[in-house]
């Protein structure tokens, strides 16, 4: 606290069934929680790269538009058509866990959360670097820059519960 490096976001507790007799509670960020906060900040542009808030409607449009050919199924759609969200402003995201290595070379599992749209990688940009409004048609994913600009971290998983068992990677 003393250096103001904490953030107002609640820390969920939700269950890891570790063995027939008992479960585990773990600690993650929900999504919605962090969410909710990079919009209480004006943020949510983290979650969609650089492009600002208020043109990212008509680019969400198109995302879907495309996506609906390649996943006509995913609940996104029937969500919709129920009118329980709005296309325009669905912000997709894609999760990802790597294992690294920790203190003593123990390892740790992070899974993270982070947008699919955004400025896309370097070769990306500089091939496009003349062409704004293709490179923008185009959609490049939310992986340029620094990560702390396009990562939400979800969850820190010590190896140890995940190692010995499997069934422990794939919680809700």
């Amino acid at each position: 606290m003393e250096h103001n490096l904490s953030i107002p976001v609640p820390i969920t507790w939700v269950p890891l069934a570790t063995t027939a007799d008992h479960g585990v509670e773990f600690p993650v960020i929900k999504i919605s929680d962090m969410v909710r906060h990079l919009a209480s900040l004006g943020s949510l542009n983290k979650l969609f790269g650089c492009e600002p808030e208020d043109g990212i409607q008509t680019t969400l449009l198109e995302f879907w538009n495309r996506f609906s050919k390649e996943v006509p199924d995913h609940q996104v759609f029937s969500a919709n058509l129920r009118g329980e969200i709005s296309l325009q402003r669905a912000i997709p995201y894609m999760v990802h866990g790597d294992e690294g290595r920790c203190f003593k070379k123990k390892g740790i599992m992070l899974v993270t959360v982070q947008g699919v749209i955004g400025k896309g990688t370097r070769p990306f940009v500089e091939r496009f670097a003349e062409h704004a409004k293709d490179r923008k048609r185009r959609m490049g994913v939310n992986i340029g820059g620094h990560s702390f600009d396009s990562r939400i971290l979800f969850a820190a998983m010590q190896r140890k519960f995940y190692a010995s068992n499997p069934d422990t990677r794939s919680y809700s």
